[in-house]
């Protein structure tokens, strides 16, 4: 849910996200099948971050998209790829924003949870890998460790 009250639905099946109002209308779509930026391949996840834009995990395509929920739910950047490295990610699925921006993807295949500091200053791109959580590992500092995300 935004601050406005409007609701995000992912639709897996379909390839898109649906907004809808807080009396369940529906308001709008967006994506549809494919790889190109603002097309998804079996969305699994959606957040809406402190600057209103949808942080979707697009599971199929193995990395987070970063759409402006306005008008035709513009793309504005991209993160991720395939591996178990920083950044990196097999399946992610679950995703979540903190107030501050902090950014949690359940990365399932990989087993852990990355986290994502938001930028600083605070931009719509997200560039530094905060840590990893991990089932086996437990929790793992990368204390400092800054640079590209995808």
């Amino acid at each position: 849910m935004d601050s406005s009250g409007c609701i995000y639905v992912v639709d897996s099946s379909n390839h898109r996200i649906q907004k809808f109002d807080n009396s369940g209308n529906f308001i709008a779509e967006w994506g549809t099948a494919g790889s190109a930026n603002g097309k998804f391949d079996g969305p699994f996840g959606i957040a809406v971050d402190p600057f209103s834009h949808l942080m979707v995990s697009d599971s199929g395509n193995i990395r987070i998209q970063d759409l402006w929920p306005i008008g035709d739910g513009g793309f504005v950047t991209k993160w991720g790829g395939f591996g178990r490295g920083e950044g990196q990610f097999d399946r992610p699925s679950g995703i979540a924003v903190t107030p501050s921006g902090t950014v949690y993807v359940v990365d399932s295949r990989n087993n852990r949870i990355q986290v994502f500091g938001p930028p600083s200053p605070p931009t719509h791109a997200m560039t530094y890998f905060a840590w990893t959580l991990s089932c086996a590992d437990g929790l793992r500092a990368d204390s400092g460790r800054t640079g590209s995300a995808g």
